[in-house]
């Protein structure tokens, strides 16, 4: 099963139909979501405090420039496929 329909079966999530195009569907979290989205949010917080523990914020800049370009190199392109 999908990870959309078990997130859909378990009440997180609702699908509505685009009033634009028929063809899509938005995706909606419901309120049983708001717990658990807050526990990932701090607990993503506090990995990123431990991470960056020691560095200047000038230094955190340059690490999240510099973590873009590497994820820009691992991005498919036609001549990596």
């Amino acid at each position: 099963m999908r990870i959309l329909d078990r997130m859909e079966r378990d009440g997180w999530i609702v699908r509505e139909s685009d009033p634009d195009d028929r063809r899509k569907k938005l995706i909606r979290s419901t309120e049983k979501v708001a717990p658990i989205w807050n526990t990932i949010l701090s607990v993503g917080n506090n990995v990123r405090s431990d991470a960056t523990k020691g560095l200047t914020k000038t230094q955190q800049k340059q690490l999240r420039e510099l973590l873009e370009v590497v994820v820009g190199n691992l991005k498919p392109t036609p001549e990596k496929q």
